[in-house]
């Protein structure tokens, strides 16, 4: 879980994953049974970078706010991290780290992305299918699931592969056409699978 410290995550590096989420700001979250109050500092972000790149794990880089965006840009700037940058800008969960879920914030936030990202939307609320249609609309990806918001649009629970149906109707009207496995990694830069 990205709200953890480097040190209590190692085994996704000793075990060689393909992907890390880090999460490039301060996690403040609320949930029904427990809160996050995890401070990440740039030192942080920093070591994680350089362990990402000496185990060839890809980072995937958790932006909340604008906050997010200028850490992004501070490792960018010191080359601790390369292209592409694979991003999940998230909207509407509950705490300090809290953003509207609308269309536009995820535009507002958008436009503030560096060149050569990789941006998925995850929202947690009722306006998830506008702000994931706002994002196929804008080349961007969409992540759904039980996670997320884990409710159809008639405010019943769905499951998770309800979800992912309805995102991918989202793209075909949209003509985008669904990723194949090789193809989404190529886009966010893993090494092809033996």
């Amino acid at each position: 879980m990205s709200s953890l410290p480097v040190a209590a995550r190692m085994d996704v590096f000793r075990q060689h994953a393909d992907m890390v989420s880090v999460i490039l700001n301060h996690h403040d979250e609320a949930f029904a049974r427990t809160d996050f109050h995890v401070l990440h500092p740039r030192e942080e972000l920093a070591e994680y970078a350089r362990l990402c790149r000496d185990n060839d794990v890809v980072p995937e880089f958790e932006v909340w706010h604008h906050g997010s965006i200028w850490n992004l840009r501070w490792l960018i700037e010191r080359e601790l991290v390369k292209p592409p940058y694979v991003t999940t800008l998230f909207f509407g969960w509950p705490g300090g780290t809290w953003s509207p879920p609308t269309v536009e914030e995820y535009l507002y936030r958008r436009r503030s992305m560096p060149d050569g990202c990789v941006c998925t939307v995850s929202v947690m609320g009722a306006q998830q299918a506008d702000v994931a249609a706002a994002a196929v609309a804008h080349g961007d990806h969409v992540r759904v699931g039980t996670e997320d918001y884990p409710r159809a649009r008639d405010g019943g629970v769905a499951a998770t592969h309800e979800l992912v149906a309805e995102a991918a109707g989202i793209a075909r009207a949209a003509g985008r056409p669904l990723a194949t496995v090789a193809q989404a990694r190529q886009v966010i830069g893993q090494r092809p699978r033996p």
